[in-house]
C-alpha cells in the first residue's frame, strides 16, 4: 500500500509518509501522536500497526497498488522469473517491524549509515539484550523506541546478515 500527502506526494511506506509528515508537524498539535497516546503507544508504534489510520490521521489518502503480478497462463510466457528472489514472500511486517527500527536510528544517529560504523559483536550483544528483555513476553516493548522487542531483534539480525553478506558472500553461499 501507498501512502498520498495532500500536496500529491507518494510514499511507499507509511514510515515515509509519517517522516515526511513529522517534519512540516508539530508534535503537540499533532492527531496522530494524540491519538497514539490515548492508545497508550508511541506514534511510530502505532503508525506502524495501523497505517490505515495513521494515514487518516495525518490527512493522507491510502493509495492500493494496482499492479496485479499473479501469474497466469497468459502472462507467464511474458516474462519468466525463474529462479528469481521474491522478495513478496517476506513477511510484511518483518519489513515493517525492522523499517520501523531503522527510522527511529536514523532520526536518533542522523545517519542512515551509522549503523555501518559498528561492529558486528556489538550487533549481537544488542539482539541478545532485545531476546532476553522479550524472553517471557514475546510482546514486550522497548522502553527507549516504544517499539516491540522482536523489531529490534530482526533488525539487529539482518545487520549481522548484511555484514555476512559483504564478507566473502558467505550468506549467498548457502542459497538453493
Amino acid at each position: 500500500m501507498k501512502f498520498k500527502s495532500p500536496d500529491g506526494w507518494v510514499f511507499c511506506s507509511m514510515q515515509e509518509a509519517k517522516f515526511d509528515f513529522c517534519a512540516t508537524h508539530n508534535c503537540i498539535d499533532c492527531a496522530l501522536e494524540k491519538h497514539a497516546n490515548e492508545q497508550g503507544e508511541t506514534c511510530g508504534y502505532y503508525a506502524a500497526c495501523h497505517p490505515d489510520e495513521a494515514a487518516r490521521l495525518m490527512g493522507y489518502e491510502v493509495i492500493e497498488d494496482d499492479c496485479d503480478q499473479t501469474a497466469t497462463d497468459s502472462n507467464h510466457e511474458a516474462k519468466s522469473d525463474g529462479g528469481k528472489p521474491r522478495p513478496s514472500l517476506v513477511p510484511p511486517a518483518l519489513i515493517r517491524g525492522v523499517d520501523s527500527v531503522r527510522e527511529y536510528g536514523c532520526m536518533k544517529y542522523s545517519d542512515p549509515e551509522n549503523w555501518r560504523k559498528v561492529v558486528p559483536q556489538r550487533y549481537w550483544d544488542a539482539l541478545l539484550r532485545h531476546v532476553l528483555a522479550a524472553w517471557d513476553n514475546w510482546k514486550a516493548v522497548d522502553p527507549e523506541s516504544g517499539m516491540p522487542h522482536l523489531w529490534h531483534i530482526a533488525c539487529n539480525a539482518a545487520f549481522l546478515m548484511q555484514y555476512m553478506e559483504e564478507e566473502k558472500g558467505e550468506a549467498t553461499k548457502h542459497l538453493p
